[in-house]
C-alpha cells in the first residue's frame, strides 16, 4: 500500500514512482493489473493530480506500465525479469501443489460441487441482496424467520421431523450449535453417553465443556442399549440414521427402546442426523425425532451435503420443554 513520507525532502512524484517500480519489479504487481486512476490516487494521497501524472508518465516511459485508450494504466509485462521471477518461485509453487491425485475420493464431509446449480444459486442471491428488508431480518438470534419456516417444512417432508419454526436454531456448522447445547444442558446433565466408535469431535466438545464422557459400545454397527441402561447416564449422543463411522441404520426396535429409556430415566437423546437425506437406493429412513411423543430428542441437522461447504448451514430443533430455558439463557 502506497504511503507517502512527508517528513523527507524527496518529491512525492519520486516516491510514487519508486513505490510502483519496486512493486512491479518484485512481482507483487503482475502484468495486466490496473493501477488507481490519477484522480483516485490523488484524492487518497491528498496530493495534486499533476504529481500523480508525473509519476505515471515516468513509469510509462520506462515501460513499467501501459496506458490503454480511455482506461486506467495497467502493469506491463517485464519479459525476462518476469520470467526469472516466476522461475525462482516455481520450486515453491511445485512443492505447494504436490498433492496426491486419486481416481475416487471416499473421504467424508465433501459434496460434489460440480453438480451444484451455481447459476440458480447466484440468481437467488441477487434477488435477496436486492431486498434490504430481508437482510435486516437476519438480526434474529435463532436465524432468519423465513429460513426457519422453510426448514420446518423441509425437515418434515424429508426426515419426518416435527418442528415449529420457533423450535429451530440456525448455526454456522454443527460444532457451533453443540456449543450452545452444552451450555444449555450443563445444569441438568453432568455426564453424557457417546457412541464408541463415534463422532470424535462432538465427544471432545462435551468433554471440554466439563461433561464426563461415558463410551457406549457399538456392536455390529448397532448401539448396545443394555450398556446404556447400565451406565446410569441420562443424556446420550447418537447418529441413528447413519452411524459414524460404520454407516449402519438403527433398526426400529432399538429406536423404540432408546425412546423408552429416555422417558423412563427423564433422559434426553441428541440425534445427529448428518447427511441422511441422500441414499443410493430407497427412501431415506425417517429421523428418530419423528417417533418421539414426549419431547426427549434434540435433533441436529446440517445441509452440508446439499449446499456447498463454504455456506456452513446447520440447524438444531429443541424439544418444546427446552425452549423456555433457551430463551432465558439467550436473554
Amino acid at each position: 500500500m502506497l504511503q507517502l513520507d512527508k517528513s523527507i525532502s524527496k518529491p512525492y512524484y519520486v516516491q510514487i514512482y519508486e513505490y510502483y517500480r519496486r512493486e512491479i519489479e518484485e512481482h507483487r504487481m503482475i502484468a495486466g493489473m490496473r493501477l488507481d486512476s490519477v484522480r483516485e490516487l490523488a484524492q487518497a494521497a491528498g496530493i495534486s493530480k499533476m504529481t500523480v501524472e508525473k509519476a505515471y508518465y515516468q513509469l510509462a516511459s520506462e515501460g513499467y506500465i501501459l496506458r490503454r485508450h480511455k482506461a486506467r494504466y495497467e502493469v506491463a509485462s517485464l519479459g525476462g525479469l518476469e520470467a526469472r521471477t516466476e522461475e525462482a518461485a516455481a520450486p515453491v509453487l511445485r512443492e505447494a501443489s504436490r498433492r496426491p491425485v486419486y481416481a475416487y475420493d471416499f473421504a467424508s464431509g465433501d459434496m460434489a460441487l460440480e453438480r451444484f446449480p451455481l447459476d440458480i444459486w447466484r440468481k437467488y442471491m441477487n434477488r435477496i441482496l436486492s431486498e434490504p428488508d430481508r437482510l435486516l431480518a437476519a438480526n434474529d438470534d435463532q436465524g432468519v424467520p423465513d429460513l426457519r419456516r422453510a426448514l420446518s417444512r423441509y425437515v418434515y417432508e424429508t426426515r419426518g421431523v416435527h418442528a415449529e419454526p420457533s423450535q429451530i436454531i440456525i448455526g454456522a456448522g454443527t460444532i457451533s450449535l453443540l456449543g450452545v447445547l452444552t451450555n444449555l444442558l450443563h445444569d441438568k446433565y453432568a455426564c453424557i453417553g457417546v457412541e464408541d466408535p463415534g463422532f470424535r469431535l462432538g465427544r471432545e466438545i462435551f468433554r471440554n465443556s466439563g461433561y464426563s464422557i461415558v463410551p457406549i459400545p457399538i456392536s455390529g454397527g448397532l448401539l448396545h442399549v443394555d450398556a446404556l441402561e447400565a451406565s446410569g447416564v441420562r443424556l446420550v449422543y447418537v447418529s441413528p440414521s447413519h452411524q459414524f463411522p460404520t454407516g449402519t441404520v438403527m433398526p426400529a426396535g432399538i429406536r423404540h427402546r432408546l425412546l423408552h429409556w429416555a422417558e423412563k430415566t427423564d433422559g434426553l437423546i441428541i440425534e445427529d442426523d448428518y447427511d441422511s437425506e441422500l441414499r443410493y437406493y430407497g427412501r431415506p429412513v425417517p429421523a428418530l425425532q419423528g417417533l418421539d411423543r414426549h419431547g426427549r430428542v434434540v435433533y441436529m441437522g446440517a445441509l452440508s451435503k446439499v449446499l456447498p461447504f463454504f455456506i456452513r448451514l446447520s440447524y438444531m430443533v429443541l424439544p418444546p420443554q427446552l425452549m423456555p430455558l433457551y430463551e432465558q439463557r439467550r436473554s
